[in-house]
C-alpha cells in the first residue's frame, strides 16, 4: 500500500454470536482476524500522519518522533533553524548524527553538535559542542569544562541515555 493512501474495512469481519459462544478454533478465527483489524488500523493512522505532514511541515516532528522510527528523526528537526543577530549567509545549526538534544533546549546561530553529543533539557547552545561530550545551562557549558570536557562512549540519541555524567555536575540522586 503506497504512503498516505486510505483503505476502508469490509464490514465481513463482524462475528455474528458474541466470543463466548463460540467455538475455540472460531476464537483463534476471530483473534486473527482482530490482530490482522489492528494491523489495518495502525496502517492507516501512519499512512494518515504521513500525508498531514507531507502537506504541513510544522506536523512533520510528530510523525518522524513518535509515529515512524528515530532513523528519520532528522528530517523532523530540518524545519526548526534558529538564525541570531545580523549576520548574513549560513546562520543556521548543525545538527550531527546520534545527538540527543533534551526538551525545550534551545541552539541558536551557526553552531555545530557534534556526533553523538548530548544537549540537558532547557539548554541555552551559544557554543560549538565537540562529539560525544555534553552540554547543559544557560547559556550552555560543557560537562567537564572546555578544556577537559567529559566523553561517551557510546550515540546517546540512540542508547536514550538521558542521565550519565548528571552526578560529575550535580549533587542531585536519581
Amino acid at each position: 500500500m503506497p504512503g498516505g493512501e486510505l483503505l476502508y474495512p469490509s464490514p465481513q469481519h463482524q462475528p455474528a454470536t458474541p466470543p463466548q459462544q463460540q467455538h475455540p478454533t472460531i476464537i483463534t478465527t476471530a483473534t486473527s482476524e482482530l490482530l490482522e483489524d489492528e494491523t489495518w488500523v495502525w496502517s492507516q493512522i501512519k499512512a494518515e500522519a504521513r500525508r498531514d505532514a507531507e502537506s504541513e511541515p510544522a506536523l512533520a516532528s510528530y510523525l518522524y518522533s513518535t509515529i515512524l522510527a528515530h532513523s528519520s528523526l532528522e528530517r523532523s528537526l530540518s524545519f526548526h533553524l534558529g538564525g541570531t543577530g545580523k549576520s548574513g549567509g549560513d546562520r543556521h545549526p548543525k545538527i550531527s548524527d546520534g545527538v540527543l538534544i533534551g526538551a525545550g533546549a534551545t541552539i541558536l546561530g551557526n553552531i555545530k553538535i557534534g556526533e553523538g553529543a548530548k544537549i540537558g533539557a532547557g539548554s541555552v547552545v551559544l557554543i560549538d559542542v565537540p562529539a560525544r561530550t555534553t552540554a547543559v545551562g544557560n547559556p550552555a557549558r560543557l560537562v567537564g569544562g572546555k578544556e577537559k570536557p567529559s566523553m561517551h562512549e557510546d550515540v546517546p540519541g540512540e542508547s536514550m541515555d538521558h542521565t550519565s555524567f548528571i552526578s560529575e555536575w550535580s549533587d542531585y540522586i536519581i
